[in-house]
Order: structure tokens, then C-alpha cells, then sequence
């Protein structure tokens, strides 16, 4: 059993060199435009975009901070295909930075077990 967290969306992360290929593959699914916001907020990537297939947000991002050989990702197989799975330790550390609350609360006691 995972953190009792409902999750809102889905966080996409492609290298920023994919970034707008990915926009030109989902451009019917569009909701938010596809920016470079050019590392204006340090807890925000670079690239931003946000989609919507049939009703599940998709938060697409990419930065050079987070491409696979800067970042601590858990290497994890599902359905035959190898994924990069944000650490939790790196989730709560987001969450701490945004005031998450809740999600921090609820983090915390997953670690605790």
C-alpha cells in the first residue's frame, strides 16, 4: 500500500530537448500552452505544458535538473516498460517547499511504518 494521497494529475517528464515534440503529439489535448518560463521559480521546471485526455490532467514538464542522469530516480519496471520514479524522500521535499500541508502529513506517516 502507497502514501494515502489522491493525486490530481499525472507529472509527465521528458528531457527538454523532447519537450516540444511531445507538445506537436498531444496537440489536440492541449489545456495550458507549452511555455519555457525560463527558470523564473526554483521548485518549477523550465518547461511547462499542461494536457487533458479524456478527463486526466497531464502535467508535462521537463528541465535539465531533472533529466534522468541529474536526478535520483528509482528505476522501476511496469507493464515491460522501464520507468523513472520520483524518490519519495524527493516528493516530500517538494511538498515541504510548496506548504503542502496535507501531503506532507500524509508522507510523513507512510515514511513512519
Amino acid at each position: 500500500m502507497g502514501v494515502d494521497i489522491i493525486p490530481h494529475d499525472i507529472d509527465f517528464i521528458t528531457h527538454e530537448h523532447d519537450f516540444y515534440k511531445v507538445k506537436e503529439l498531444f496537440i489536440d489535448y492541449i489545456v495550458e500552452p507549452f511555455i519555457d518560463n525560463k527558470g523564473m521559480y526554483s521548485w518549477f521546471p523550465q518547461y511547462f505544458g499542461r494536457l487533458c485526455i479524456n478527463g486526466v490532467m497531464v502535467d508535462v514538464a521537463a528541465d535539465k535538473k531533472m533529466n534522468s542522469e541529474n536526478y535520483n530516480y528509482k528505476k522501476i519496471l511496469w507493464e515491460g516498460y522501464l520507468l523513472n520514479i520520483e524518490q519519495l524522500e524527493t516528493r516530500y521535499e517538494i511538498e515541504k517547499q510548496r506548504n503542502r500541508i496535507e501531503r506532507i502529513k500524509r508522507i510523513e506517516e507512510y515514511m513512519e511504518k
